[in-house]
């Protein structure tokens, strides 16, 4: 599990992580923005949509054609991903004060603070989250078949790690850092899905034209090639 594959994903794990974390903070930032109109009563039906965006996610992933690929190998539902978690943190970053992450706060946001506005963001995040997750955990599968299990515990463990340290930073750190740091993690993370991606689908490439089976990883080819 120290592949140069793994230890490039490595940035996309921990991006996995911080994003998990901000799904849940979203909605609570709404609630404590007072300059919202009955902010806490909109709660409910932001969790609503929060649903109801992790389930277009589902059905994305089921009727996009997951192979199909844009210029520069790009997967379109990580296009999708990627989009759809830019857009949230911007209206996060417009829509809600820098302080409303740590409580109830009268500031004002860089916009007029809009509880619609706020809900379809939280569309737009739980829909990235489900769709990012799957398009990660389908790469996996294609690079370690043979090694899946120790492959989602690495992936698990660097989540997980990530997650605990951003839940904690949250209470120290205001929502605009964070959403700086988060779109950074982001544009890291997915370049680095990009990078793996494109040279298992040339690796693919070479063992199909070679005449090996396409469910051999990158170890299997080695140890095939020195025996």
């Amino acid at each position: 599990m120290t592949s140069p594959d793994v230890l490039l994903l490595l940035v996309l794990f921990i991006n996995i992580g911080f994003s998990y974390i901000f799904t849940i903070v979203y909605n609570t930032c709404l609630g404590f923005t007072r300059t919202i109109p009955n902010s806490i009563e909109m709660l409910p039906i932001a969790g609503l949509m929060s649903g109801f965006g992790g389930m277009v996610g589902g059905i994305l992933t089921a009727i996009i054609n997951p192979e199909m690929s844009f210029p520069l190998n790009i997967r379109p539902l990580m296009l999708i991903a990627f989009i759809c978690y830019i857009a949230s943190y911007a209206i996060a970053f417009l829509n809600f004060p820098d302080s409303s992450i740590f409580g109830y706060t009268y500031d004002k946001a860089y916009i007029h603070s809009s509880a619609y506005l706020g809900i379809f963001g939280s569309f737009l995040l739980h829909l990235a989250e489900i769709v990012y997750n799957s398009e990660t955990s389908a790469l996996l599968a294609k690079l370690f078949p043979n090694d899946i299990v120790a492959t989602f515990a690495v992936f698990m463990f660097c989540k997980n790690c990530s997650a605990a340290i951003t839940f904690t930073g949250s209470n120290f750190a205001g929502l605009h850092t964070q959403l700086l740091c988060l779109t950074g993690f982001l544009l890291l993370g997915t370049l680095s899905f990009c990078y793996v991606s494109k040279r298992l689908h040339r690796r693919r490439k070479e063992m199909s034209s070679g005449g090996l089976p396409l469910s051999w990883n990158v170890r299997s080819v080695e140890e095939s090639q020195s025996s």
